[in-house]
């Protein structure tokens, strides 16, 4: 990846269950609008101490059941599960699309490929969907908000529009999906 600011291509990688056809092919995702990393576990707090808890604990009382084989299991398993949480993930929203960075893997995405988007207190589900879908949480993106709430939610507004090209409609309430027709 070079000069993100100027508009440079970006190589895309394709997540899990993306067309063979589309892997490896440039992006060009124009100018830099917005860059942030989101790091929940700086926030710690009362829930850091849980999810430590649960990390810990959990593996030692399978090693302490079932050997040392399953305590290492559940360890890696968990720690996996809550990767996204105890590493950073880099965001930037471009004017053409977004692109998503976590443990050296990129997702680049134009916003074509969206068709509605969910708030919630902590970031907005971005969903290639029109209705809600049980798969979205796997084709999705989740852009965690990370103090960004605003700039997010603006430009996430104004860059995901219906096919006949207007703008997402807005909902008062935070908690209720934003779906488009």
């Amino acid at each position: 990846m070079r000069d993100m600011a100027k508009g440079t291509p970006i190589p895309d990688v394709q997540a899990a269950g993306d067309s063979q056809a589309n892997r490896g092919h440039v992006v060009d995702l124009g100018a830099e609008l917005l860059r942030w990393r989101s790091h929940p576990v700086r926030s710690g707090g009362i829930r850091l101490v849980w999810v430590i808890v649960v990390v810990c604990g959990i593996p030692a009382l399978l090693a302490m059941l079932y050997g040392l084989f399953f305590g290492l299991l559940g360890l890696v398993i968990l720690g996996g599960s809550l990767g996204s949480y105890f590493l950073p993930t880099d965001f930037v929203i471009f004017e053409r699309g977004i692109q998503s960075r976590f443990l050296r893997v990129s997702r680049s995405i134009p916003w074509t490929q969206f068709r509605s988007f969910y708030r919630d207190r902590n970031g907005v589900l971005l969903s290639p969907f029109p209705r809600p879908s049980r798969l979205e949480n796997f084709r999705g993106l989740y852009l965690r908000f990370d103090g960004r709430r605003e700039d997010v939610m603006a430009l996430v507004a104004a860059h995901i529009t219906v096919p006949g090209g207007e703008k997402a409609p807005e909902r008062s309430d935070p908690t209720s999906p934003v779906v488009l027709p």
